[in-house]
C-alpha cells in the first residue's frame, strides 16, 4: 500500500496531510497530534491503529506516545531521537523500541561508517 495522505475527518472541516510532511506523530490526552513544519493537525484516534496503517510508509514507533518518520531522523543519541524539523525536535526513545529502529533502519538502504 502506497498512502500518499492522511484525511482527518470532524465537525464541518476535512483535512488532508501529505504523509511526506509528517515528521512525527504524538500521542497526548486521548489525541493524536500530526507534526508537520508548517502547522499540527489533532484527531481523536487510536495510536496503534495510526501506527499500523503507516507502518509501510517509513514511520515507526519508538515509545508509547510517539511514533517518528524515519527520513526525519537527524541523529539518536542513548534514550532520544533528533528530528531534523526546524524546531529541533527531540523525541524520547523507549528502550523495548529500539531494536526494531535500529533494525528498520539498516533496512533502509542504509551505509553504516
Amino acid at each position: 500500500m502506497n498512502v500518499r495522505q492522511i484525511i482527518i475527518m470532524g465537525g464541518n472541516k476535512t483535512q488532508f496531510i501529505r504523509t511526506g510532511r509528517i515528521v512525527y506523530i504524538e500521542s497526548r490526552d486521548h489525541r493524536v497530534i500530526f507534526h508537520c513544519p508548517e502547522e499540527d493537525y489533532e484527531t481523536r484516534r487510536n495510536l496503534k491503529d495510526i501506527e499500523g496503517r503507516l507502518r509501510q510508509e517509513g514511520f515507526i514507533r519508538v515509545h508509547r506516545s510517539y511514533i517518528v518518520a524515519l527520513d526525519h531522523i537527524k541523529s539518536i543519541e542513548k534514550g532520544w531521537i533528533s528530528l531534523d524539523d526546524h524546531m529541533g525536535s527531540e523525541i524520547p526513545l523507549a528502550s523495548a523500541y529500539e531494536a526494531v529502529l535500529m533494525e528498520e533502519i539498516r533496512k533502509r538502504n542504509s551505509i553504516f561508517l
